[in-house]
Parts: structure tokens; sequence; C-alpha cells
């Protein structure tokens, strides 16, 4: 997703036509990071960089400009802030389940899945939505129990994802009645609403969530408990194995900057019938 960088504006504002570009220079002077670093941490050219900096650097797909703009110190909100109940008008959570093949199996069916056959697959996706690189096959590794070699920082996370992963699928598999959901943002505790039905009103709590802060990958697993409770699959970001992080970060940022639910929900169901065909009936 491309965005016009002079349609968006930077949290302290400055008036002005380089708001942006006078807010990263500002933020990352203040944060006592280079131009260099700022580009290593948002897996840019340095040149990205620079042009930002001095307002040449008018259109940037939409995660791209989030990452810079994070790396400097500063936080990215679009020029027109939606509502968190806008994506209900935006986009039929009540169709989720029919448009996006989100189909319940029955609690036992997809506890059974998740213990045994997907979380390789789950922690490999996981990492590369966090942007950490891991082969496929030491995630694997990881997941029999075994230590292996790679990046230090891959390596810790994906065992903290292992524990993770491991920790919610008990808790769905351990629990006696519906899961409740909460989870701490700067804007407040944000709780699950459980009137309805139970796929709409915990993707509906999953997006509003992000769209107000929430971290991602602790958010996401704690949806996932209460979907498998009810006998959905578990969702996870399309960028692992075979997949781009990129779909999965552009996705990411129009949910949080544009509203747009539909793109991230889509690119969580993305490896949905792969996995289905591979699933004994």
């Amino acid at each position: 997703m491309i965005v016009d960088m002079k349609q968006l504006m930077l949290a302290g504002q400055v008036e002005g036509p380089d708001d942006v570009a006078t807010l990263v220079r500002a933020h990352r002077a203040s944060s006592g990071v280079t131009q260099v670093d700022v580009a290593q941490a948002a897996n840019v050219a340095r040149l990205t960089v620079v042009k930002l900096e001095n307002g040449q650097a008018p259109q940037l797909a939409l995660a791209t400009a989030a990452r810079v703009v994070e790396a400097a110190g500063a936080v990215m909100v679009a020029g027109y802030a939606p509502d968190p109940a806008d994506i209900v008008a935006a986009f039929d959570l009540g169709a989720v389940g029919e448009a996006l093949q989100v189909i319940p199996r029955g609690r036992e069916d997809v506890i059974i899945e998740a213990q045994y056959v997907i979380e390789p697959e789950v922690v490999a996706a996981t990492l590369g939505s966090e942007r950490l690189d891991l082969p496929y096959t030491k995630v694997r590794v990881m997941c029999g129990g075994v230590t292996t070699d790679g990046p230090a920082l891959a390596v810790q996370r994906c065992g903290q994802l292992i524990s993770l992963y491991r920790k919610a699928v008990r808790a769905a598999a351990t629990a006696t009645r519906d899961v409740p959901l909460a989870v701490a943002t700067l804007g407040g505790i944000h709780a699950l609403d459980s009137s309805g039905d139970p796929l709409q009103s915990t993707l509906l709590w999953l997006v509003r969530a992000l769209m107000v802060g929430a971290p991602e990958t602790e958010t996401l697993f704690a949806a996932n408990v209460r979907l498998l409770w009810h006998g959905y699959p578990w969702l996870c970001p399309a960028a692992g194995p075979g997949a781009s992080f990129e779909a999965h970060d552009d996705a990411l940022a129009a949910l949080k900057w544009t509203g747009q639910a539909d793109r991230y929900l889509a690119n969580l169901t993305a490896g949905l019938p792969a996995r289905a065909t591979r699933w004994p009936r």
C-alpha cells in the first residue's frame, strides 16, 4: 500500500508542509540515533531516510514509512484516524466465516492440530511477522526440544514463542468456560464484548486492540485461545515459510492507520486452506 507522506502527521505535530520531515529529524536527534541507525533498524537504505528527512520522499509503502518513523523514535498516525467502531461498517465481520473459510471443526480437533501438527508453522510465521530470521528447519528442531545455532535474538525469541504458544494451547484445552479477553494499552484496558457470535466478537476485539496499540503477537495469541476453545483453527500471520513478511507488514499497517481490517484478517487466514488439506478427516 502506497501512502502520500503529505497526508500523514506524527505525534507532537508541527505546523507547516514539512511536518513529517521536521518531526523525523527532531525525534531522531532527541533519540540520539543516526540516519544509519534508523536505516538499519527499519531495514531500508540510508538514502530513503535522507530523502524522508528532507521532504523528498513524497510516497512510500505505508509499512516502510511506519518502520522509518518508529525507528527514529516517533509514532505515526494517519491524518484521518478512524474510530475502531468504523470497521464494523467497513468490513462485515458476520461474513468472515464464509468469506475466509474460518469454519469450526470441533474443539478437540483444533486442539489436537495445535498440539501436534502446526506448532512449527505458527512459531516460524510469528518470527517472520516480527522480522526475525531463523530457518524453518531450525524452528522445527527447537520445537522438538533440541537447541540449535543461529542469530542469538532469533533463537531466544523462538524459545519464548514456543513457550508462549504451548501455554496458550494448554489454556484453551483446560478452560472449563468461555475465555475472557482483555489487554492493556496506552488508552486503558481493552476488554472483550462476549455477546454475539464468538468468531465475530473475538476478531472484532483483536482488530480493535491492534488499532489502539496492543502488541500484535501477545494479543493474537490471546485471541487464539478463545478461538480454539470455540473450535476454530489457530490463526497466524502469513509470514512464515514461502510467504512474504512485507505483505503482513502492509496489512498490519493498513489496519493500524487506515482501519482496513479485511486485509489483515485475510492475511491471518491465508494459510488455512493448505492446512485443511493436510488435516486427516
